[in-house]
């Protein structure tokens, strides 16, 4: 079994939350998902849909298409 690669926007959520300093509970807090979700995401598990990518997309500044490249 193969492990699925992170995406860019796993990249670049994992790079937005070291830069500020937080840790996934601290980030989980800042964007109102809990711990776990931050943590599949970073890990490319995950990739956000809808309304949650678009707001991603606001606060952290991580294009919606970059989790898919």
């Amino acid at each position: 079994m193969s492990e699925k690669k992170p995406s860019q926007g796993s990249k670049l959520l994992a790079a937005w939350r070291i830069k500020n300093g937080y840790t996934l509970d601290q980030a989980a807090e800042v964007l109102g998902f809990d711990r776990y979700m931050i943590n599949r995401y970073e890990k490319g598990h995950h990739v956000p849909q809808g309304k949650r990518a678009i707001f991603i997309k606001n606060r952290c500044e991580i294009p919606v298409e970059s989790w898919y490249l």
